[in-house]
C-alpha cells in the first residue's frame, strides 16, 4: 500500500483546491459514507446529520440552491493534531435574492484513512 499522505496534508491540498476552484465536489468525495455532520446554532440547517447522502441531500445541497453564484471560500488556516483538525475559513457568494453571502466558519473535523468522518 502507498504511503498517504498526512492529515495536515491531505486537508491542506483538498481545501486549497476547494478555494482555487470553487469546485465543492471535492468536498463530497472526501466524505466518508458513514459521516456525523452536526451545524449548531439556529439556521435552517441546524441539525446532526448522519451518513454522506443525509448530509448532501440535508445540509449542502439546500444552502448551495440559495445562492446565485458559486460559494467561495478563502482559507484561514488549518491546525491538525493526529486525526482531529480545525479549518477555519470564510465563505462568501451572493444569494439568489440578491443578498451578499460572508460567513465565518470553523470546522472541527475527525479523519480516518484519508476521509472526514
Amino acid at each position: 500500500m502507498a504511503d498517504q499522505p498526512s492529515n495536515k496534508t491531505f486537508l491542506s491540498d483538498l481545501f486549497g483546491r476547494i478555494e482555487a476552484e470553487a469546485d465543492w465536489n471535492l468536498l463530497f468525495e472526501a466524505l466518508s459514507d458513514d459521516i456525523v455532520w452536526t451545524v449548531t446554532g439556529t439556521s435552517p440547517v441546524t441539525g446532526t446529520f448522519k451518513g454522506k447522502r443525509a448530509c448532501v441531500e440535508n445540509l449542502i445541497l439546500p444552502v448551495q440552491q440559495t445562492m446565485a453564484e458559486p460559494f467561495r471560500c478563502q482559507i484561514e488556516q488549518i491546525i491538525v493534531e493526529g486525526d482531529f483538525a480545525v479549518v477555519l475559513w470564510k465563505g462568501t457568494s451572493t444569494t439568489k435574492t440578491g443578498i451578499p453571502y460572508r460567513q465565518e466558519y470553523c470546522w472541527i473535523l475527525e479523519l480516518k484513512d484519508q476521509k472526514i468522518v
